[in-house]
C-alpha cells in the first residue's frame, strides 16, 4: 500500500507526465463548443425558435400561440408560458386594502392566519400595490365627489 502511493507521488512530480493529458481537456471542450455555435438550433426544437436566456428557448407557431422550450437532461421540455404579470397583478390587488399614510401607504390582506399588514413607500410599490393604492384613491374622491351632491 505504501508502495503504491510512493509510486503515485512519484508519477504526480514528475514534470510533463500528467499535464499533456490536462492540456488536450480544453482543447477538446473548445471545439465541442465551437460546433455547438455553428449549429443553427438544436436537435428537437423548430427552426424559428428564438434563445431567451442560456437553456430557454421561445417559439411562434402557425396558430399564433407561444411556445417556451427549456433544455432538461432527457432532452427539451416545451410548456405554454403564464399569463402575463399585469393579470397576475390585477388580480392579486382584488384581496389588497390600501390606506395612505402619506409618503407611505399602508396595505392589509385577510389571511386564513388573520390580516396582514405591511408598510411600503410610494416610490417602491410593486404592480399589486401600486394597483390596489390608485383604486383606493379613486374610490377615496369618488366619495368625495358622491357627498357634496348629496348635501
Amino acid at each position: 500500500m505504501k508502495l503504491q502511493i510512493l509510486i503515485m507521488m512519484a508519477m504526480l512530480a514528475l514534470p510533463g507526465f500528467g499535464a499533456e493529458a490536462k492540456k488536450a481537456e480544453p482543447a477538446k471542450k473548445a471545439a465541442a463548443t465551437s460546433k455547438q455555435d455553428t449549429a443553427k438550433t438544436p436537435a428537437g426544437l423548430p427552426k424559428s425558435a428564438v434563445e431567451v436566456e442560456p437553456g430557454l428557448f421561445r417559439h411562434i407557431d402557425d396558430k399564433g400561440q407561444v411556445w417556451m422550450y427549456r433544455r432538461t437532461p432527457f432532452g427539451f421540455s416545451r410548456y405554454q408560458p403564464e399569463r402575463e404579470v399585469k393579470d397576475v397583478d390585477l388580480e392579486e390587488s382584488q384581496y389588497l386594502k390600501a390606506i395612505d399614510k402619506g409618503d407611505s401607504v399602508q396595505f392589509e390582506r385577510k389571511t386564513p392566519f388573520g390580516v396582514n399588514k405591511w408598510t411600503r413607500r410610494k416610490a417602491e410599490l410593486s404592480g399589486a400595490e401600486r394597483l390596489a393604492y390608485e383604486k383606493a384613491v379613486q374610490g377615496k374622491a369618488a366619495t368625495a365627489a358622491a357627498k357634496p351632491a348629496q348635501e
